[in-house]
């Protein structure tokens, strides 16, 4: 996969039952790309649990922006409490 820094957008995000986590939607360089997620809250503490893949696929892009995970984490949370996100999302 060839990655163009500056064209990674989160189409949508989504809670799955099926998989009892998060499912995140990205747009780069025309493909569109799907990664699982837990948000977890420990007595307060939010934070975001990414898989492998999902943690293997953002690791180019922290080169970059290194405040890309605090991004999906702030974004995941905002999403969990009912904001309306105006997506797409430029990430970076």
């Amino acid at each position: 996969m060839s990655t163009n820094f500056d064209q990674l957008f989160l189409q949508s995000i989504n809670r799955s039952d099926e998989i009892g986590g998060m499912m995140y939607h990205f747009l780069l360089n025309g493909e569109v790309l799907s990664f699982v997620a837990h948000a977890k809250d420990f007595s307060g503490i939010r934070s975001v649990e990414f898989s492998e893949e999902f943690d293997g696929f953002l690791r180019p892009f922290l080169t970059k922006d290194p405040g890309i995970v605090k991004k999906l984490v702030g974004i995941t949370w905002s999403f969990i409490d009912g904001a309306t996100l105006a997506l797409p999302i430029m990430l970076s």
